[in-house]
């Protein structure tokens, strides 16, 4: 009887320990953080000028293989190139993109040891000119994630063209003095874009 008694509780036993590291499974798998990895909400630049688009990636965990397609849009943007300096897998073998079609880059990268890697920040920067006379607005979608970003979610981003407005001088009134004096004239400027200004130039005096 005793005997029946043990075995009936080693049975127990083990069913609770199967049962335990079966909810020990699902709270971890329950656990895990589904990444995501998008372009910033919005870009902009002018005309002639080169931006670069980092790809932010939230906190995961990558094993050394990833690939994605990046789509812009080509009446904007041109693209140049890609960037890994800086970014969490600076140190890989690979970690950059082609122009697979006009309007879309493949990015891909890999590492063959070392893995798996805790990272969050940029997985990559994308460098692009934007395209002279152009205006209005465009989508930045990532799209077919695989491997190591196969279940990553996204955001897209939007690039807006900014026109460059000049900055304004405000009037300088004639000013008159006399010969040896000292002159002080106040010049304020102000730019529309919020860009820096350098002020330089020359007066042209009359003498009566």
């Amino acid at each position: 009887m005793r005997d029946s008694i043990s075995g009936f509780a080693n049975s127990r036993l083990a069913v609770f320990c199967a049962l335990s590291a079966v909810l020990a499974i699902s709270s971890y798998a329950g656990a895990q953080v589904i990444p995501d990895l998008s372009p910033p909400p919005i870009v902009r630049g002018a005309p002639g000028d080169t931006i670069t688009i980092p790809l932010n990636l939230s906190r995961t965990t990558l094993q050394g293989n990833y690939s994605l397609n990046f789509i812009f849009p080509r009446s904007l943007l041109a693209f140049l190139r890609t960037d890994s300096t800086g970014t969490v897998t600076e140190a890989w073998e690979k970690s950059s993109g082609r122009l697979a079609a006009a309007d879309t880059i493949a990015i891909s990268g890999f590492i063959s040891t070392g893995g798996p890697f805790d990272v969050e920040g940029v997985l990559i920067k994308v460098i692009f000119r934007v395209e002279d006379g152009a205006s209005g607005s465009g989508e930045l979608q990532l799209r077919n994630f695989e491997r190591d970003l196969a279940n990553a979610t996204t955001r897209d981003g939007v690039f807006q063209v900014s026109l460059n407005t000049p900055p304004v001088l405000d009037r300088i009134a004639n000013q008159a003095m006399n010969e040896g004096a000292i002159m002080d004239v106040p010049v304020t400027a102000a730019d529309p874009d919020g860009d820096g200004i350098t002020l330089s130039g020359c007066a042209k005096l009359n003498w009566y």
